[in-house]
């Protein structure tokens, strides 16, 4: 039943007082309470205990008001949450994340109530007992998926309160569910390999890698000879793109491929890797070149090359390992000519930045042409394991020196 109440008789709308309980305010004086409070009897006798319309009964004390509308409800505890639950859920300006909230609430206290419903097929005939989550889904009107989305979004918020800074459920979702990969990745890359690692081969990387099994390796990070370059030694043959057969087949689901190349081989493997089944990052990621360099083959008239591109592609639907989405730039100092062991050769801190991006501690790391060694040796730098193939023994005998 309805009628109007004492506010001087109303207890529980113990609300901080903010800018929307002003406004709210202003509101009732203007055009006076539209919707009524639910309100029950409480245990000091001759008052009313709110049940639901906390805001709306703490902005009409300070509007002034001495009498509200309310509908007196005889509810238990449960019942009475449930039915706040419920007049919150119904609010146009309610962040997701609350609405996460409250939906992990309500099923709760619904579990509460019936008890919990037994998980597996029920039996042919047999009686419905307890509550599930398809129940809290049909009582919001609501698909089961979105209900357990909520109840993953609340959970995820009470152990990472950032979350909420969020501007959507959506991205709150996607950033959950990479934590989850994440977490998983890093829970697999450091067992144990079937095959010996922290190695380099010395021979050609196309037959080679037909040795290792399927699902290998977590990460591939090369530099492959380019279709031109100063040296014809380093030159792209018939041989090189067939290995990337190959590494599809080695490399785990949900895993990372980065390759450095020319302005030319860009295209050329942009065309051809989603042919074997890689995805291709929609812009390539600079590597911004600082301190000084020299532009070999510019013209006087052209500006200086002091960028190189790095080809970013996954397999499957990988995770970065890191929850902070980065920039597309690295910059780094070249290495002086004098140090290099290899005329492409590149920063090892480079390439640590590259292997932290997108493996965990203990993850395997693939250089089926290894060049310098330098991502061999920034994998051992840290903490990461590494398996290198270079065909030209003279350059493996290096690599092996450079390790040690």
């Amino acid at each position: 039943m309805s009628q109007e109440l004492d506010l001087r008789f109303i207890i529980g709308d113990d609300v901080p007082k903010n800018l929307e309980l002003e406004e709210l305010a202003e509101s009732i004086k203007e055009q006076g309470l539209i919707h009524e409070v639910t309100v029950r009897q409480s245990n000091k006798l001759g008052y009313f205990e709110v049940i639901s319309g906390r805001k709306r009964v703490a902005a009409s004390r300070l509007a002034g008001v001495t009498t509200i509308r309310a509908q007196i409800r005889d509810l238990n505890e449960i019942e009475g949450k449930i039915l706040n639950i419920h007049e919150n859920l119904r609010r146009s300006n309610l962040p997701w994340w609350e609405q996460s909230a409250l939906v992990k609430v309500l099923h709760e206290l619904r579990v509460q109530e019936h008890g919990q419903a037994p998980t597996g097929r029920p039996a042919k005939d047999s009686e419905k007992t307890g509550w599930s989550m398809r129940d809290t889904a049909a009582e919001l009107g609501a698909a089961l998926g979105a209900v357990s989305e909520s109840i993953l979004l609340a959970d995820a918020v009470a152990q990472d309160p950032t979350l909420r800074n969020c501007t959507d459920r959506r991205t709150a979702l996607r950033m959950v569910r990479s934590a989850a990969k994440r977490a998983e990745a890093e829970m697999f890359q450091g067992a144990p390999a079937d095959f010996e690692v922290n190695v380099v081969y010395c021979g050609d990387s196309g037959k080679l890698l037909k040795t290792f099994d399927p699902a290998s390796f977590d990460a591939c990070i090369t530099d492959p000879p380019w279709v031109r370059f100063k040296d014809a030694k380093f030159v792209r043959d018939k041989e090189t793109m067939p290995v990337f057969r190959e590494i599809y087949r080695v490399l785990k689901p949900d895993s990372f491929l980065y390759l450095f190349c020319g302005l030319d081989d860009y295209n050329d493997y942009r065309a051809f890797l989603p042919d074997i089944g890689f995805s291709i990052a929609k812009a390539p990621l600079i590597w911004h070149k600082t301190g000084p360099q020299m532009s070999r083959g510019v013209a006087r008239w052209e500006y200086g090359r002091n960028f190189e591109f790095i080809l970013h592609a996954a397999k499957g639907n990988p995770s970065m390992s890191r929850s902070q989405q980065k920039g597309s730039i690295f910059a780094c100092e070249v290495l002086p000519s004098r140090s290099m062991v290899h005329p492409n050769e590149k920063p090892v801190k480079l390439i640590e930045e590259i292997i932290e991006d997108c493996t965990a501690a203990g993850g395997i790391v693939l250089d089926p042409f290894a060049g310098s060694g330098s991502h061999l040796h920034a994998a051992k730098n840290i903490g990461r394991r590494y398996v290198g193939i270079e065909r030209d023994a003279e350059i493996h005998a290096r690599i092996l020196e450079r390790l040690k």
